[in-house]
């Protein structure tokens, strides 16, 4: 009660929540169904991140989930998700669960689990198909964050449903001068990415965008950038001066890369993703031109050949992530000899 309360009113409780924690894990199992939904829902609130707890709550909550009720199913998949920690039995535990009273879930429990599954890669297309039905049954009644959360997923997990993604248009359109900014970029990302903007969602995005550009920040503009192409050349230019601020403000030295400059300006510039418009921006100002054909043709043979190989993650932990494979290739002398060399690099996922 003492972490919820704490995460209710988002106060950090400081050098008190080790200890809260420390006395949790002596007492797990004693706890009921919902007191173990509210404390990892609350340390998640709290971005306390303590790796034995977390397995420790999710064990007992897979051995005692069947007396789980509909919010603490949801709380408990959401507070994982948020925490980053991928644990595939949990979530067929859960979704084995809600399965059986998905007709009786409420907007935001249903926009929750999509968002779960989302953020951790979980694919069920039996579940996911019957949340979307859920989805539908109940649009009317979804609120802004509900609406951009459920696309994200869609988007995010490239699970594509029609009607779904008709209703969630629809029901934005209606609902888009309420959406908060955030909401808003990962809509149209959404939209964009699923190739499902309509014309109509097409034409309110513009709209809206144009009576908010001066609120967006360097995230949200790099995003929209990508989403509204009506609005991009508009949208980039509001985004050049962190473009700015993160390429001049690259070490000029190998040994300063290992120091705390770097990171200042990152935190500084506040983006961890220009977008493609946005990224192409960068290179250009790097120097780094459109590579020509014949390194196009090796990097697409080499990635193809990557894809072949199978995804270890996906098949060691049965989560689907966003795959992202970088190919590269130096020449240069050191020392009066000559070094060439090829890389393939992937991004990680934190299990």
């Amino acid at each position: 009660n003492l972490v919820w309360t704490f995460a209710t009113v988002l106060i950090q409780p400081g050098p008190l929540i080790p200890l809260i924690a420390q006395a949790s894990f002596r007492s797990l199992n004693t706890f009921a169904p919902q007191e173990l939904a509210n404390s990892i829902w609350a340390f998640a609130r709290l971005m306390f991140i303590d790796r034995p707890l977390c397995d420790a709550v999710a064990q007992i909550s897979i051995n005692k989930m069947e007396s789980f009720a509909s919010q603490n199913l949801t709380n408990t998949a959401w507070a994982f998700a948020v925490l980053g920690f991928r644990n595939k039995q949990l979530m067929e535990k859960v979704v084995a669960e809600v399965s059986k009273i998905v007709t009786e879930l409420i907007p935001q429990e249903v926009a929750n689990l999509a968002w779960s599954c989302g953020k951790i890669g979980f694919v069920d297309v039996v579940f996911l198909e019957a949340i979307a039905r859920q989805s539908i049954s109940i649009i009317h009644e979804f609120v802004t964050q509900d609406l951009s959360n459920t696309v994200w997923a869609c988007a995010t997990l490239l699970e594509i449903s029609p009607a779904l993604l008709a209703a969630i248009s629809h029901q934005s359109v209606q609902k888009l001068p309420l959406f908060l900014n955030q909401e808003l970029s990962n809509t149209a990302w959404a939209f964009s990415k699923l190739s499902a903007v309509d014309m109509q969602l097409r034409a309110a995005l513009k709209s809206e965008v144009q009576k908010r550009m001066s609120s967006f920040d360097a995230q949200a503009l790099a995003n929209i950038s990508d989403s509204v192409p009506d609005m991009s050349e508009e949208l980039l230019e509001r985004v050049e001066p962190a473009l700015d601020e993160f390429v001049y403000g690259m070490p000029q030295k190998l040994s300063d890369w290992n120091g705390p400059h770097f990171v200042k300006v990152l935190t500084s510039v506040g983006v961890d993703n220009f977008g493609v418009a946005g990224t192409q921006r960068i290179l250009s100002k790097m120097g780094i031109t459109e590579p020509n054909q014949d390194f196009q043709q090796r990097a697409l043979l080499r990635i193809q050949q990557a894809e072949e190989d199978g995804d270890v993650r996906k098949e060691t932990w049965g989560l689907v992530h966003k795959r992202v494979l970088c190919y590269g290739e130096w020449e240069l002398t050191t020392n009066g000899h000559p070094l060439r060399g090829t890389l393939l690099r992937e991004n990680g996922i934190r299990v």
